[in-house]
This record gives C-alpha cells, structure tokens and sequence, in this order.
C-alpha cells in the first residue's frame, strides 16, 4: 500500500512538472511570436520611411522590402580583363548585384561577370564596357535583360526613382530584331497588305486597324533615322528593309484586289458595309494638315516608346499613320490600273514615311546628344 502511495504521489508530480514545462513553452512562443512581429513592423516602417525620402511611395510585398525592375547584363571575356572590370565596378555607382564566375564561359573563352545594375547607368556601364572591347573585340560578349523584378531593401531609394530605358546598343538591337525583313515579317506584311485592301474596298474599319497592328514597318524607318547616332550596320540595312517589307505589303494589296474585284467588288462598286460606299478610300486618298500634324506627333510617339524600350506598343502608333491604307491603295490601283488612285496612295504613303524618318531623326538625335552629355562626350 505504501509502495502503491508513493507510486501514485510521484506520478502526479511528474504530471505537474510537465504540465508547468507545457505552460511555459506556450509562453515562449508567444513572447517569440509577439516579438517577431513587432520586428516585422519596424522593418516594414524602415522600409517605408526610407521610400518616403526618395519623393515616391512605393508598393511593398510581404517582406517590406521595395521592388524595381532593374538591367543585367552577362559579359563574357578574358579573366584578366574579368578581374579588372569587377575591381572597376566595385565602386560604380548604381550596382545593385555583381559577381563573376572564373572559366565559366566556352565561347568566347574566359570568365563570366553578371552585373545587376539601374537603368539610368547604363550608358555610363556601356562607355566603360567599350573600353574593354566590347562590340569590337571578339573575345567579349555582352548580353543584356530585363529581370521580371528586383526586391532590395538597400536600394529602395534608388529602384524608386529609376527610369526605363534603352541603352543605344539596345535601342540598335531592338530594331534589328523587330524590323529585319526575314520570312515571317515579309510573310506578316503580305498579309496585312490583303487584310487592309479588303477592309478598304469593303468599308470595313477594324480590317484597315487590324492590319495597321499586323505590319511590321514601322521599325525600319528608325534603322535609318538611327544613323545619327553615330556609325551603325542599321542604316543601309535599313533602306533594304523598307524596300523588302513595303513591297510585299503592296503585292498582298495587289493580290487582295484580285480576288475581290473577282468577288465583283472594286473600288468604284465598294460596299457600303457599316460606312457609306468608298468612304474608307476616299477617306484615305485625301491629305490634310491635321493628317500631317497627327503623323508627326505618332512618329515622336514611336520613337519615344523604342528608346523607352516598349516597341511593342508601336502598332498603336501604326493605327495614327497612314502608311498602310496608303500603300494599300497603291496596290489596289496598279490592279484596276487607276492612276489617280495610285498617286493619292502614293503621295499618302511618302508623306508619313518622310514624316516618320525626319521626326525619328530628331528625337534620336536628342537622345544620342542627351546621352553625349551625360558621359562628358563632345
């Protein structure tokens, strides 16, 4: 019985210690959770604080930290200069990331640096890259990208105020990339040439809009406009991209004509549609000053939105010129051999590719002065 008593008096006090350890850990973790989220609050108020003393607001994730959308550039060379270029950028100003992989890169052989750095220094990172050879020199590579987002705290202030643009090894590339006449961009402005004759002969508006987005021709224009630049492969590329990609604009209108004048539709029996008869070729066949002043504000639009590195919005600035039902036109009429039409369509495609090419040249001459400047070129 004493046994069977001292037995039961030593299990309810173990019972009792485990219960006092249980109370006890509870009281930890809710001391610890109460503590990290006071943390949490500091840190999101830092963070703030810190955005507010930039001049902007930024949206913050759960983290607290503020997000930006940053340049990286990847630039493959030989690790000597690997080595010197990293001591350089060290103390480079607007460096959010910087590292270097040695012998990581086959062709060209060598070292591998990957630079994560803002926007607005990017001419000044691209004038010491040259230093080094790139563009010239075929044992550096460099490759840039946009990362989808960049979380820093430490560079909240400076992801805030940076802006978006395009450097103007960028600006160069992007138009080789998008308005190099290869198959597809032929095979695409063929297409809209037929698309866009068959909503001018049958009065209908969202087949002339749905083939000014499909035209890829905006682009070449800037290839020769970029020439002011400086020294660059684009400029007589430029002219054979024009060439290439409005001819076979002009075929698909051509072609278009065809098959509807076999449809028994021309322009002289357009359809009435939605849109009195002939109203769209009428329409576009007559030239005014406020067609003349809206070409020049969409040039300087366009041109704006490739520097500011958004040249896909560029078919909106497709829809402003004239340039397609104008060419169209001309396709049309050398099939219904009018040639009052052909010189409306004509002269209708000639002033807004002019328009195009000298307020392109304009702008990218300011940009490439602007950019002058700001490394302390003459």
């Amino acid at each position: 019985m004493t046994d069977g008593g001292s037995g039961s008096s030593w299990l309810a006090g173990q019972q009792k210690k485990e219960g006092e350890l249980g109370r006890s850990a509870e009281l930890l973790s809710r001391t610890r959770s109460a503590s990290l989220r006071r943390l949490g609050r500091a840190t999101q108020k830092e963070s703030l604080e810190t955005v507010h003393r930039c001049g902007r607001r930024l949206p913050l994730g759960n983290t607290g930290y503020a997000h930006g959308v940053p340049r990286s550039l990847t630039i493959s060379m030989p690790t000597e200069d690997a080595v010197n270029l990293v001591e350089e950028l060290s103390s480079f100003d607007g460096i959010l990331t910087l590292s270097r992989q040695a012998q990581a890169s086959v062709v060209p052989p060598g070292d591998v640096v990957t630079v994560e750095v803002l926007d607005r220094r990017i001419p000044q990172l691209f004038a010491l890259l040259n230093r080094y050879g790139a563009g010239t020199d075929d044992s550096v590579s460099v490759t840039t990208s946009e990362p989808t987002v960049v979380v820093s705290a430490s560079s909240a202030a400076e992801l805030a105020s940076d802006p978006s643009s395009a450097s103007f090894e960028e600006v160069e590339g992007l138009l080789e990339r998008e308005s190099t006449m290869g198959v597809n961009k032929v095979a695409a402005m063929i297409a809209a040439g037929a698309i866009a004759a068959a909503g001018l002969l049958t009065n209908s508006v969202h087949l002339v809009i749905g083939a000014m987005v499909i035209a890829p021709g905006f682009e070449p224009f800037l290839k020769v406009a970029l020439r002011v630049s400086g020294p660059t492969r684009s400029f007589r590329r430029g002219f054979f991209d024009i060439g290439v990609g409005w001819v076979a604009l002009l075929a698909g209108a051509a072609a278009g004509a065809v098959i509807l004048r076999l449809a028994g539709i021309s322009p002289d029996l357009a359809l009435g549609g939605y849109l009195a008869q002939g109203t769209l070729v009428d329409y576009w066949r007559t030239l005014t000053w406020s067609d003349t002043l809206v070409a020049v504000v969409a040039a300087a639009a366009g041109t704006i939105l490739v520097i500011a590195n958004r040249a896909l919005l560029t078919g909106g600035v497709m829809i402003a010129l004239g340039l397609v039902p104008g060419a169209t036109l001309l396709g049309i009429a050398a099939m219904e051999a009018d040639p009052s039409l052909a010189a409306d369509g004509a002269l209708r495609w000639a002033h807004d590719a002019l328009i195009v090419t000298i307020v392109g040249t304009a702008v990218l001459a300011s940009y490439s002065y602007r950019r002058k400047r700001s490394l302390g070129e003459p």
